[in-house]
């Protein structure tokens, strides 16, 4: 609400002087009355800031005159007179501004003033009109000022026609500056006019005439021109010559073209010194040239640089060309080339071969034998794209490699020596497919859709830890005979009954005639329920007597996926899909040891333990159907001689090394062997080296599942020894030495320690191990752990040498007992 009300009048004067008037001043009286909001006059001097706008409402800020402080207006008694113009003036803050009064009231016919007292600004704007008879200033007798000429400056006529009377004289003594048409008699018949100069003192003397009759301008006396004559039509030279220099010595001369606006562009020139003559530019011939000499030169008087010869192409005179490049030493041409014969390149005999060759050498192929063939004895090197058609092209992009303009397709094997396969197109190298040589497995980083199906070993979902930076969570599908589908939730009955709407999108997948299950759950107490139908879109619960009619349940229903019912389970083979080794499961938490308890099998053993009271100690069954499938690692079948030799290539592994500057001298350490060598392979010279010698005794058994050199040994149910993987074994027997190897029988056998000295693999994850410490088998399989009171008859050897934690190797003393 406004603490103040004011009411102003704007006055305007004009003062009529006589035919010299002195210039206003660029102020304008403004004055107005200050009440307070109960109508009270106000009295003393009051801060005020008056703007300027182009419209009465909003609009642009043009122009504000600010008076405060000591320059503040002073009002008495409610009345108060201010000069707008006369405070702090300064250019508004709207698109359109001006710095004082008189260019803004110059520029618009619209003004609003709006007025600020002590901060507060007042409404509502006030328009700024002129006075009665401030109309007429831009006028003069009624005539607009804009239609005078002035005599004291440079002015313009605008428009309309300026007559003199007959016999009329209009004495110029300065220059005359014609920037229009100069018509001669424009009201006169059509006949002959001139223009005269004066000539011995003759005002009708010399002319240049209109000769009506011949239809030609007639100069009465010789006409000199110094600078160029220039004709817009044809030239006709009655004459038998056109002589240049005529009453000149004998010399250089020259006709002379307008070029760019300079009278004396290009040129024809004869050479007076070199007896020849020159053009200044191009020259071109519509005939045939015609050359009597026997060389044609390019730039015979210039330096040693570049030259051509053009061919039109497109209506371009300098389109395609045959160029001599000084730069590269070469020719250069700007098209292709066609020839009836061989092209060859070095020398100027003729091509031995129907073949065109770059360099010398002779082709690989008998393809090449055509004169559309090329064959490229050395390098190849472009600087640009090599193109395979009309439109597709390879190019090199430095640093980012080799850029396909199409579909990249190879007839053979596509080798990449790098790990990393990038997927993107912008060049961010966000989306990869990678290979992690120590994991043996891919990455991809971003989706993969499969038009087909996928098969995999596992297939997991991987999340990270919440509470460990260092750590993931790897959840593994649930895995089945048939491509099911599920939707689950939770219900209430309602007065005995529940209809469950189930997710839209399930019925959508699910077959809807066979494969639909459903499980119940009750929630908050026991509940009899039963399922009354089922459909992919609904599911119907009642609950028998004796069960609360607003029960709460949870349900779960499985269907099978629509389209899939006929997927046979059982196919023929069409790669081998063998078991992953137990080392590649150990590797994924080497560095993390204690991240064994979250294996399925310490889970399912702490269960064994806490309702049986004791854990599964015989494998011999799941051995046996683990060796049916098949253990290892999953290869290719390896390429065919001919057409893949990688027998030079160094190996992912030798690369690594090479990298880091190890010795390449292989280790003989039995640590080494122990962890390194691949299973299920025969055994390798550098286990045979890494055998003890002192009191070894070597026994040889059959042997069950997945053994190699360093496991612990014990016996299964049918006497063939295995991998421990039990705490404290009673059937522990012994070091695995090696490989198992088939036998005449067909049955594997492997070579163990019994006594001496040997490289056992060992857990620390049960306690530290250090040099004296009883063995014996540990849950981890092949391993050995620490037993601070072991039982008779579980005991392995005897430790050499520490491993403070984690899993590894160590020398063990064996004293089986």
């Amino acid at each position: 609400m406004n603490r103040r009300r004011y009411l102003a009048s704007l006055l305007a004067c004009l003062l009529a002087v006589g035919a010299v008037m002195a210039a206003p001043p660029a102020l304008i009286n403004y004055q107005g009355v200050l009440r307070d909001a109960s109508g009270d006059p106000q009295n003393g001097t009051f801060d005020m800031v008056f703007r300027f706008f182009d419209a009465q409402l909003l609009g642009s800020e043009m122009l504000v005159d600010t008076h405060a402080g000591a320059a503040g207006v002073t009002v008495s008694s409610g009345l108060f007179n201010a000069q707008l113009g006369g405070g702090l003036v300064a250019p508004g803050g709207g698109a359109t501004s001006f710095a004082s009064l008189d260019t803004m009231f110059a520029a618009k016919d619209e003004v609003w003033l709006e007025i600020a007292v002590g901060g507060e600004t007042l409404s509502p704007r006030v328009r700024v009109i002129s006075a009665a008879y401030a109309l007429n200033a831009s006028a003069v007798d009624g005539v607009d000022s804009g239609s005078f000429l002035r005599s004291d400056a440079s002015d313009t006529y605008t428009s309309g026609t300026l007559t003199t009377a007959p016999g009329t004289v209009l004495d110029i003594n300065g220059d005359m500056w014609l920037n229009g048409t100069l018509i001669m008699d424009a009201d006169g018949p059509d006949g002959a006019q001139a223009i005269f100069f004066y000539n011995s003192g003759n005002p009708t003397g010399a002319s240049i005439q209109w000769d009506d009759a011949n239809n030609r301008f007639y100069a009465s006396n010789g006409l000199l021109v110094d600078g160029v004559l220039r004709t817009n039509g044809s030239t006709s030279v009655g004459g038998p010559q056109l002589t240049v220099g005529a009453s000149g010595p004998d010399q250089d001369q020259i006709l002379a073209f307008y070029e760019d606006g300079a009278p004396q562009g290009e040129y024809l020139q004869w050479d007076n010194s070199d007896d020849m003559f020159h053009f200044s530019d191009d020259a071109r011939v519509a005939g045939d040239l015609s050359v009597s000499g026997d060389d044609l030169s390019m730039g015979g008087f210039g330096a040693e640089t570049t030259q051509r010869i053009n061919f039109f192409n497109n209506g371009l005179a300098n389109g395609e060309s045959i160029s001599w490049d000084d730069a590269q030493d070469r020719f250069e041409l700007t098209d292709e080339v066609a020839m009836l014969g061989p092209l060859r390149v070095g020398s100027t005999t003729t091509a031995p071969a129907l073949y065109n060759t770059i360099g010398g050498g002779t082709p690989s192929s008998s393809d090449i034998s055509a004169l559309s063939d090329l064959f490229v004895a050395a390098d190849l090197e472009v600087a640009s794209q090599i193109y395979l058609g009309a439109t597709d092209y390879l190019v090199g992009l430095s640093p980012t490699g080799i850029f396909a303009s199409t579909n990249f397709t190879t007839g053979g094997f596509l080798l990449a020596e790098g790990t990393r396969l990038i997927l993107d197109s912008d060049g961010v190298n966000v989306n990869y497919l990678e290979y992690l040589d120590p994991q043996e497995q891919f990455i991809l980083t971003t989706d993969l859709d499969i038009f087909g199906e996928i098969s995999a070993n596992t297939k997991n979902f991987v999340q990270n830890h919440p509470h460990d930076d260092g750590l993931s969570i790897v959840y593994t599908t649930l895995e089945g005979p048939e491509a099911s589908v599920f939707t689950r939730g939770s219900a209430r009955l309602d007065n005995g009954v529940a209809h469950v709407s189930l997710d839209e999108t399930f019925a959508w997948v699910a077959h809807p005639d066979l494969g639909l299950t459903a499980s119940l759950t009750p929630r908050g107490g026991w509940a009899d329920l039963f399922v009354e139908s089922l459909t992919p879109g609904e599911l119907v619960v009642r609950a028998a007597p004796g069960t609360p009619l607003d029960a709460a349940f949870d349900y779960l229903i499985l269907g099978l996926r629509v389209g899939y019912e006929e997927s046979p389970v059982v196919r023929p083979k069409q790669r081998e899909a063998k078991l992953p080794p137990v080392e590649s499961q150990r590797a994924r938490i080497q560095s993390r040891p204690e991240l064994v308890r979250h294996t399925p099998l310490s889970r399912y053993q702490h269960m064994e333990r806490a309702v049986k009271g004791h854990e599964v100690t015989d494998f011999s069954a799941g051995e046996a159907l683990r060796q049916a499938v098949g253990v290892g690692k999953d290869r290719p079948a390896p390429a065919d001689a001919s057409t893949l030799d990688r027998s030079a290539r160094p190996t992912t592994s030798q690369r690594a090394a090479d990298a880091r500057g190890d010795d390449s001298t292989p280790r003989t350490d039995a640590s080494a062997a122990a962890v390194s060598l691949p299973r299920n392979v025969d055994e390798t010279e550098a286990t045979r080296t890494a055998r003890p010698h002192t009191g070894l005794y070597e026994a040889v058994s059959p042997s069950v599942g997945d053994v190699a050199p360093g496991d612990v040994l014990a016996l299964d149910a049918n006497g063939m020894v295995r991998r421990a993987n039990t705490a404290g074994d009673v059937t522990v027997v012994g070091i695995a030495m090696g490989q198992p190897v088939v036998g005449e029988d067909g049955m594997p056998s492997v070579p163990f320690a019994v006594s001496g000295i040997v490289h056992g693999l060992v857990d620390a994850s049960y306690g530290a191990i250090r040099p004296g410490d009883l063995l014996v088998s540990s849950p981890t399989p092949g391993h050995a752990m620490r037993a601070d009171a072991p039982r008779v008859g579980t005991i392995l050897g005897k430790a050499m040498e520490s491993l403070e934690a984690g899993t590894g190797t160590v020398r063990v003393l064996m004293t089986v007992r």
